[in-house]
């Protein structure tokens, strides 16, 4: 989970002495988390989200999601939006794990509303709604919900945003090298962690039961009501310029799995398709396709998409957004 609410001097702020952020750092380079037995290292553009030489002044389609869309954990040359781009479809990932449906509307109003690209693809996975449902008491989130002229103007401070997340991260990584570093590099010589790593050795047992965890949460009828409410809200504010609005269904790789708790996941996807069908907005399941397509599907994940992964999403949204 990253850091997003800062203190701030800004007298233009629009929550008193607050500001809470939605990208990240601009023009640096990160390092992702080894899936797939390296650690891939992704640029950030000018608004802190993972985009490769982009112009925000010209381009056509933006995919606002979460870690799939953000492209955990690939070279950044081989995640979706690059895949896009090789087909000459000019598109921006405006994504981040972790990311939430109440977090991708603001995204959608921040970084979306003043540049009015032709289309737009909203992302959903099995974790959104668990998300959703930790966020429906934000404040500053509920605030673009509730306001629809609401907006913190964040592309305009960036150089504000750019400095608070520097000092934070700078701070952190000093209490980091005094305490947590040593603690954890000699834990790591211990368990041969990196070997095991390489070996693609991991605990089932633990696995397991983090996607029970996951599977386990009840989601209400006020996280229901409020997705739908952010459906309806982003599809009402693209047809303001004419934009076409499209809805993405994204599987996690344990929907290919043995795991006898798959039910509550398949409920709510299908609850949310209903939603996205009520508001006309064209819906392509990916899970579909992989099984249509994928003699193993499950050869397409590590945990998230592979390579191959991120290239057969990339192949069929590029279909799905072109097909009239």
């Amino acid at each position: 989970y990253r850091q997003r609410l800062f203190d701030t001097n800004n007298p233009n702020s629009s929550f008193p002495g607050k500001i809470y952020t939605l990208g990240g750092i601009s023009k640096v380079g990160l390092v992702m988390t080894n899936e797939n037995g390296f650690y891939p290292m992704t640029y950030h553009d000018q608004f802190g989200w993972t985009n490769l030489e982009v112009n925000y002044d010209n381009f056509d389609v933006a995919l606002i999601g979460g870690s799939f869309v953000e492209g955990w954990s690939v070279k950044q040359e081989d995640n979706i939006v690059s895949n896009l781009k090789s087909k000459n479809i000019n598109a921006i990932s405006l994504a981040f794990a972790a990311n939430g449906p109440m977090v991708m509307f603001a995204t959608f109003k921040e970084y979306v509303m003043p540049f009015k690209p032709k289309k737009i693809i909203w992302f959903y996975s099995d974790d959104d709604l668990i998300e959703m449902q930790k966020n429906l008491d934000n404040k500053y989130l509920l605030k673009y919900l509730k306001d629809d002229s609401f907006s913190q103007n964040l592309i305009q401070r960036q150089n504000e945003i750019d400095t608070l997340m520097t000092n934070y991260a700078l701070e952190n990584w000093e209490i980091q090298k005094r305490t947590h570093v040593r603690k954890y590099n000699y834990k790591r010589m211990i368990k041969l962690s990196n070997i095991r790593q390489k070996l693609k050795f991991y605990n089932k047992e633990s696995k397991d039961k983090r996607i029970y965890e996951k599977a386990s949460v009840e989601i209400n009828q006020e996280t229901f009501q409020t997705y739908n409410l952010i459906i309806k809200k982003t599809k009402e504010i693209a047809n303001l310029w004419e934009a076409e609005l499209y809805f993405v269904y994204i599987p996690s790789k344990y929907k290919f799995e043995s795991y006898e708790f798959k039910d509550e996941f398949n409920k709510n996807l299908e609850i949310v398709l209903s939603m996205a069908k009520t508001n006309n907005i064209p819906i392509l399941n990916l899970e579909e396709r992989i099984i249509e397509k994928s003699k193993e599907p499950i050869s397409l994940y590590s945990n998230h998409f592979n390579r191959e992964g991120y290239k057969f999403a990339a192949d069929q949204i590029a279909l799905f957004i072109s097909d009239k």
